[in-house]
């Protein structure tokens, strides 16, 4: 990452942690509270109730005991279509009856 990127990222960081009446000093910037003030700024955040996330309790090989089951697991599988859009599946519904019918 180059040094201009990494000041954004500080300066954004920074400036969220203020807006949010929290500490901006260094140390603090990767908290996990400035991290939420991050995501409850951000713009495209209602579009994640457009998709389905897989629960932790549908990841194979999870011992149970160490996870919420209903909490939403974290996606970063690169070698997929991504998460499927909640509309796809009406979507999806309406297509193969049109196809049956015809």
């Amino acid at each position: 990452m180059s040094l201009s990127k990494t000041v954004d990222v500080e300066t954004f960081l920074v400036g969220t942690a203020v807006q949010a009446g929290l500490h901006p000093k260094r140390e603090y910037l990767l908290s996990r509270a400035v991290a939420l003030a991050a995501d409850n700024q951000d713009p495209l955040r209602k579009l994640r109730n457009e998709f389905f996330y897989p629960k932790k309790s549908t990841l194979p090989d999870v011992d149970p005991k160490l996870i919420d089951p209903d909490e939403d697991s974290i996606y970063l599988c690169g070698n997929s279509l991504g998460l499927m859009p909640k509309a796809t599946k009406e979507i999806t519904r309406e297509q193969f009856e049109k196809w049956a019918h015809m």
